[in-house]
């Protein structure tokens, strides 16, 4: 059997999916009825594209995760230029890039321009290709999935998790200070990734409301995701 990179392997699969794509969006074959003669035209019911993405209107993108970044590599990776280049040829819009906030938060209420400088790139790779960005904290002040116990702070009670809580709106409040220049339709917010199962609707929103009034408090038009509960299962209302 003849190996197949990793890369080759994407080529392929992409290629199968925009086939599937494109399948899926092709018109119909059959046409409407003319309108009778003197009539006026129904108005469109599709929506303009000029509108940008907003909480009850997204796109139907299409993309996949972007990991170097993420927690789960021991040592950050740089973001691969051919990702974003593969996304952009096979007609992939979407990139959720997966970070670390401590990649450059060296202390709580410190920044660290370098090490926010690789998250800047990867937007920055996003966007010269029409790629819209979510940004996405899968580790956050007081919530880490990944480790053995795992780190659930953010939701419990008490001074530890008011002060967890506390750090999380300012982590964001930065980030949105940061990017508040660019437009929703390139740059979303996704607040924590899959918040666990027995997180209850009161905790999430303890945990959650702060930190949106924070962001809108520097970016008041930013689009911003949030997973809700069990895992990003069920929303919170």
């Amino acid at each position: 059997m003849t190996p197949v990179t990793r890369r080759a392997l994407l080529g392929r699969a992409g290629a199968a999916a925009g086939l599937v794509a494109i399948a899926a969006c092709a018109p119909s074959a059959v046409s409407s009825p003319a309108p009778p003669a003197g009539s006026s035209p129904a108005p469109s019911t599709t929506p303009a594209l000029s509108v940008g993405p907003t909480f009850d209107r997204l796109p139907r993108w299409r993309g996949f995760d972007i990991t170097e970044q993420a927690p789960y590599q021991t040592k950050p990776l740089p973001f691969d230029v051919w990702d974003f280049d593969f996304m952009a040829e096979h007609g992939f819009d979407f990139a959720r890039l997966a970070v670390d906030f401590r990649r450059w938060t060296p202390a709580p209420g410190a920044f660290s321009e370098a090490g926010i400088a690789e998250v800047d790139r990867g937007i920055a790779l996003a966007r010269d290709r029409k790629i819209h960005a979510s940004l996405d904290l899968h580790v956050a002040p007081g919530h880490f999935g990944y480790l053995r116990p795992s780190i659930r702070t953010l939701w419990e009670d008490g001074a530890a998790g008011d002060e967890a809580r506390r750090q999380f709106a300012d982590v964001w409040r930065r980030l949105a200070r940061r990017y508040n220049t660019i437009p929703s339709s390139e740059l979303s917010f996704g607040i924590t990734n899959e918040p666990p199962n027995d997180v209850t609707p009161a905790q999430y929103l303890r945990a959650a409301e702060p930190t949106i009034a924070a962001i809108r408090a520097e970016d008041p038009a930013r689009l911003i995701i949030a997973d809700g509960t069990n895992f990003g299962r069920l929303p919170v209302t």
